[in-house]
């Protein structure tokens, strides 16, 4: 009987749960630093008509995980070229990471993993991981205009 008092069961499932408690915490830090590390890309989505029902295109520009520009653009070439100068100057130099994460922005990181870690071989996702070609900003948006071209054809979408 007095070894049962002395065995402190109580105290050790405590510290057994501050211990999941703690590997749960880590869990997410390391999944945050590989979103930041990895989610480097330009997503392209067909976007409503302007005015006159021309078609424009929303470039959604997600850096170090979160979306850090959105543009709606029309699809006129002199337009692209601006829209790869903007890629150009979201992806270029360093990647400066807040010292924390606002909960809010931490949800939005997370969708948008998932969204990329399930949709990110399709043609609308241009990869900003690998910067090796002088033109990258350009070919990634060649790359995403293509893609919505041959969509449009292929769904009769005239738009």
């Amino acid at each position: 009987m007095r070894l049962a008092v002395n065995w402190k069961f109580d105290e050790a499932a405590q510290v057994k749960l501050q211990l999941e408690a703690i590997e749960a915490v880590a869990a997410r830090l390391r999944r945050l630093e590989r979103m930041r590390r990895q989610n480097n890309a330009v997503i392209a989505q067909s976007a409503l008509p302007d005015a006159d029902g021309a078609p424009q295109t929303s470039l959604f520009l997600v850096r170090g995980g979160a979306v850090r520009r959105h543009l709606t653009i029309p699809n006129e070439e002199k337009a692209w070229t601006r829209a790869a100068r903007i890629v150009r100057e979201v992806f270029e130099g360093e990647n400066d990471v807040a010292q924390f994460t606002a909960k809010t922005e931490l949800d939005e990181m997370m969708i948008l993993d998932r969204w990329l870690r399930s949709n990110g071989a399709s043609p609308c996702v241009a990869w900003m991981n690998d910067k090796t070609s002088r033109q990258w900003s350009s070919n990634a948006t060649r790359k995403l205009r293509n893609s919505l071209e041959y969509g449009r054809q292929n769904t009769g979408d005239g738009s």
